[in-house]
């Protein structure tokens, strides 16, 4: 059975809205030159940036329709642009990539 379009976008809409807080302390954040340990003050929380993105994927991981990973990682990239990168399916099949699923959101396949 289908999810209707609107329960769909609910389940995105509250994912974005959970991880806000955490693309604040990753703002100044680049690909090339990110410490992924490095720990950061997170309204009384202290956590590496690893953990950071690991909660953000993970909030988005939560969604049980099966979306993939592509669209949280595009809000994602929107998010911070210099941080995370953009990988669809086209783009991994463009640079000879593979393919597979290991992550939680693969049961829901």
């Amino acid at each position: 059975m289908e999810m209707p379009s609107k329960l769909k976008f609910s389940f995105f809409e509250t994912s974005n809205r959970k991880t806000f807080s955490f693309y604040i302390p990753l703002k100044n954040e680049r690909i090339g030159n990110i410490q992924f340990e490095l720990i950061k003050n997170m309204n009384g929380q202290h956590l590496s940036n690893a953990n950071i993105i690991t909660r953000i994927m993970g909030s988005f991981l939560e969604v049980r329709p099966k979306f993939g990973s592509a669209p949280f990682l595009k809000l994602m990239h929107m998010a911070n642009l210099d941080l995370f990168v953009m990988w669809d399916t086209g783009i991994k099949t463009k640079y000879n990539i593979p393919i597979y699923y290991i992550t939680n959101y693969s049961k829901w396949y």
